[in-house]
């Protein structure tokens, strides 16, 4: 698992809490970064 996304700020909420922010520039990496992942173990 890789926590890509997660803006570098002092606080610590975890996931699906309320006050957790999310970098959405980091969306399109992401993608890119599993899709990657799938096709590499499908061999493909």
């Amino acid at each position: 698992m890789v926590n890509l996304g997660v803006k570098n700020t002092n606080t610590n909420y975890p996931h699906h809490h309320e006050l957790f922010d999310v970098d959405e520039d980091a969306l399109e990496t992401g993608v890119a970064l599993y899709s990657q992942f799938a096709l590499d173990f499908l061999n493909i």
